[in-house]
């Protein structure tokens, strides 16, 4: 038998998570609303104890595989050297010191706006 492909669970691991989090919502049920009474809201989290711990278990479930998920995505783009997952090829990145005021601001902008009119207009598909 191989090995585990750790990586190819991890990408599913984004499907499960949007299973997981639909199913929760399903069985929590409809939640009492902002303006119910005290009342609704009590026997909701009281009366439907167990239906809202089984949806609390699958939501925190899910969001552990959504995390796992994450990371197998940054880990991939760091990878095919991306870097930082926070980077892109061909973007520029500002320090906030840099343009902490408007007066250091106002160059900036001045330059993406022109490069952004510089552009090619995008193809109709």
């Amino acid at each position: 038998m191989g090995a585990v492909n750790w990586e190819r669970w991890a990408r599913a691991a984004g499907a499960g998570f949007v299973v997981l989090a639909i199913a929760a919502f399903i069985v929590g049920g409809e939640a009492p609303k902002v303006g119910d009474s005290t009342d609704d809201l009590v026997s909701y989290y009281d009366g439907d104890r167990g239906q809202v711990f089984v949806s609390s278990l699958l939501f925190a479930f899910a969001l552990l595989l959504f995390l796992w998920f994450a990371a197998a995505i940054a880990n991939s783009l760091r990878e095919s050297g991306e870097g930082r997952v926070g980077e892109v090829k061909g973007w520029l990145r500002v320090d906030a010191e840099s343009v902490s005021t408007k007066r250091a601001l106002e160059p900036w902008a001045i330059q993406s706006v022109a490069f952004a009119r510089a552009l090619p207009p995008k193809e109709k598909k």
